[in-house]
């Protein structure tokens, strides 16, 4: 049996994941997938302080997805 890094390795988070603190960069990995259709997407930290950072992602990425995306996709938070 394979330990599960060895199936799925960093090179296949990279691809697939937004794993940064760079306000850009999500809205760059957001934007690839509005542009095929997608139009409903989950945000998510693995962090303790969920609050933290759902204020912060919604003061600092959402104003910039929003106007990236034109308003082709609801962005819905959790309380």
């Amino acid at each position: 049996m394979m330990p599960d890094g060895e199936v799925v390795g960093p090179d296949t988070v990279k691809k697939t994941c937004c794993i940064s603190q760079n306000v850009d960069e999500h809205v760059k990995f957001v934007q690839q997938y509005a542009d095929l259709g997608f139009d409903t997407f989950f945000i998510h930290s693995a962090g303790p302080d969920q609050k933290a950072f759902l204020e912060g992602y919604g003061c600092d990425s959402l104003p910039k997805l929003r106007s990236q995306i034109h308003g082709r996709v609801a962005v819905a938070s959790a309380d």
